[in-house]
Order: C-alpha cells, then sequence, then structure tokens
C-alpha cells in the first residue's frame, strides 16, 4: 500500500463566524475552557471580533458586525 505524504499549506487557516452576540459566545467560550487568544477588538465602524486556536492551530474568528 502506498504510504500518503502530508501536504502543509504555508498561509492562515482561519474560520470566521459572524454572531449576533458576541460578549455570549465568549462568555460561552471561557465557560467551556477556550482562551480567547485575541480581543475582543472593536473597529471604528462597530464591528466587534475574538479570536481563538483549535488544537490543530487553526484560527477561528467570531466576529460581530456593526449594528446599522
Amino acid at each position: 500500500m502506498k504510504e500518503i505524504e502530508r501536504i502543509n499549506h504555508v498561509g492562515l487557516r482561519v474560520t470566521d463566524l459572524e454572531v449576533t452576540d458576541l460578549s455570549s459566545v465568549q462568555a460561552q467560550l471561557e465557560a467551556m475552557n477556550y482562551t480567547v487568544t485575541e480581543g475582543p477588538i472593536v473597529t471604528p465602524e462597530g464591528a466587534s471580533f475574538i479570536f481563538i486556536g483549535d488544537p490543530d492551530d487553526n484560527v477561528i474568528e467570531f466576529h460581530m458586525p456593526a449594528a446599522t
């Protein structure tokens, strides 16, 4: 049987999830022992972001758009 070679791709590996209540999501993540690695970040327009890492070193971004 031929061995399959694992290919590592250079670059960002990010999953971006839009949420309606970022504070609630952050509280839920922290209750499950996830560490917020960056944020909350608030843009001048009012959008908010937090980031966590998964066990495979991928970045998961949660963002709440600015109110319209």
